[in-house]
């Protein structure tokens, strides 16, 4: 093992190599705010940002990864000025560590004992730095609510903004990924304007339902949404492999008595029960269910549990649909757990203080995350009036996508003073 000192340039800087120590499976850097992290050799090599390794301008690797040894160990190791490693790749994955400065105090130089040449940017390396314990989660900006919570924190904007000017769109589309519902005013009435919106953030993902649908009382109907029944919240298209993640409707008529549009949250749905049950999460999570759609045109199932978790813990998809639950499947000993805990779930969907409800006139349009929120209807009576809501899906992570492109040019979104996210 053996030390190298590096000047006191910009000394106790975050982005400031104090130190490298050498080590026989990789590097440790000291930095200059005193934390420490470690690097595998193997794992420097993979991610050299070289001409050679990564296209300067997809930012895509083009590497072999057969084409290096897995027992690959630096013959030179040293930190330079960073003007010296201004390479095209190398300044995209500098600009892929998030808080780095515009101009990085320094830069590893390694020179491998195959010959090959590695340079990466200091403060690339402290953004991506791993150690002992896996890697903690990104900033989460989501932030769970109750019914009266969602009320008063509502993000609203208009037609106008959002489809006038960038920075209304990015702040809308922050406020959305935030909440997880968000509503936009005075949109025209229009056939199909819900995709032109919908467009703004990206392609309209197709379903056996079309690129859009009409959600109307129909005289014979094929799923319980073109009825005028009451809907408890649920989420759509659980027995789909991927559920469409953003749901749009736009309210083109809303005549009619009753029909107050519901939605619950996911994430205080989950963390409740992690609170109170934690054996019922559990169970919900390893245990799949089967969710099946049918008409005349169509028969799609899909097995999955009903909570999917990330490795943080952090809900990625809830599937909760009772229209479309098709046979539950488990083992024996399972199956009596099974419908307790998902019994547990329900009762907690439909708690009155978590759902908030109101009323879609027209011109109004929401949006949704539909791996998140539950959303629902009251019954309304067809013979008092018309109502008519027209929409589309569109994927999720098209709009993680947008948001950030767009404040890539624009900064950050004007969110306002808002209290710390809640985990579930």
């Amino acid at each position: 093992m053996s030390t190298v000192p590096t000047d006191g340039a910009r000394a106790g800087s975050p982005a400031h190599i104090e130190t490298l120590t050498r080590e026989p499976r990789g590097l440790r850097i000291a930095w200059g705010d005193g934390a420490c992290h470690a690097y595998h050799w193997v794992w420097l090599r993979d991610h050299c940002p070289c001409p050679s390794c990564c296209h300067p301008d997809t930012r895509e690797r083009i590497c072999d990864p057969l084409s290096w040894s897995l027992a690959v160990v630096p013959a030179e190791l040293r930190v330079i000025d960073a003007e010296l490693a201004a390479e095209p790749a190398l300044a995209g994955a500098a600009a892929a560590g998030e808080g780095a400065p515009a101009q990085t105090p320094a830069a590893l130089l390694i020179r491998w004992d195959d010959g090959h040449e590695s340079r990466f940017s200091a403060a690339w390396l402290r953004a991506q730095g791993y150690g002992p314990e896996p890697r903690p989660p990104r900033a989460d900006p989501r932030m769970s609510w109750d019914g009266a919570e969602l009320a008063a924190r509502l993000p609203q904007s208009t037609h106008a903004a959002v489809m006038g000017a960038d920075h209304a769109l990015r702040d809308w589309l922050a406020g959305l990924w935030r909440e997880g519902v968000a509503l936009l005013r005075d949109c025209p009435r229009r056939d199909r304007e819900v995709m032109a919106v919908a467009q703004r953030i990206g392609p309209i993902r197709e379903t056996n339902f079309g690129a859009y649908f009409d959600v109307v009382s129909k005289h014979q109907p094929n799923n319980n949404a073109y009825t005028s029944l009451a809907l408890p919240p649920h989420t759509d298209l659980p027995n789909w492999a991927d559920p469409p993640g953003l749901q749009f409707l736009h309210c083109l008529d809303n005549q009619a008595e009753g029909g107050d549009s519901l939605f619950v949250d996911g994430l205080r749905v989950v963390e409740e029960l992690r609170a109170a049950d934690p054996a019922a999460l559990a169970l919900l999570c390893r245990l799949p269910l089967g969710f099946r759609f049918q008409d005349v045109d169509a028969d799609i199932r899909y097995r999955a549990p009903a909570i999917a978790l990330d490795e943080h813990g952090a809900l990625t998809v809830l599937r909760y649909n009772q229209g479309v639950l098709d046979e539950m499947g488990a083992a024996f000993a399972d199956m009596e757990a099974l419908y307790r805990a998902h019994r547990a779930l329900g009762e907690r969907i439909r708690q009155p203080a978590l759902c908030h409800g109101f009323r879609l006139g027209p011109g109004d349009l929401v949006v949704f995350d539909n791996h998140r929120v539950l959303h629902g209807r009251a019954a309304f009576d067809p013979s008092t009036g018309r109502r008519h809501l027209q929409g589309c899906y569109v994927e999720l992570e098209l709009l993680h996508s947008r948001l950030r492109v767009l404040e890539r040019a624009l900064g950050p979104a004007e969110t306002g003073s808002r209290p710390a996210p809640v985990r579930c």
